[in-house]
């Protein structure tokens, strides 16, 4: 019975794990357009689609840093 309790615990932690590494996701996308959001008014839309590539690259590398830290915490 107790391992029981204890599979359901882990089961939960794993959802709650999940649920913030999602929350992380959407909170670094928020941050980084926050921050850069002054330097988009002042540009045009030519130059906003050339540093987009820059963005999406960030949030690539906060994305596999995120599913790196998953991995870690998951298997530690």
């Amino acid at each position: 019975m107790d391992t029981l309790k204890d599979k359901d615990f882990l089961n939960e932690l794993k959802s709650i794990n999940s649920n913030l590494i999602n929350q992380n996701k959407i909170l670094s996308v928020f941050l980084i357009f926050a921050l850069s959001h002054s330097d988009f008014k002042s540009k045009s839309t030519n130059e906003i689609k050339a540093i987009i590539p820059n963005y999406t690259e960030v949030l690539r590398t906060i994305s596999e840093n995120i599913k790196w830290l998953n991995y870690f915490i998951y298997f530690y």
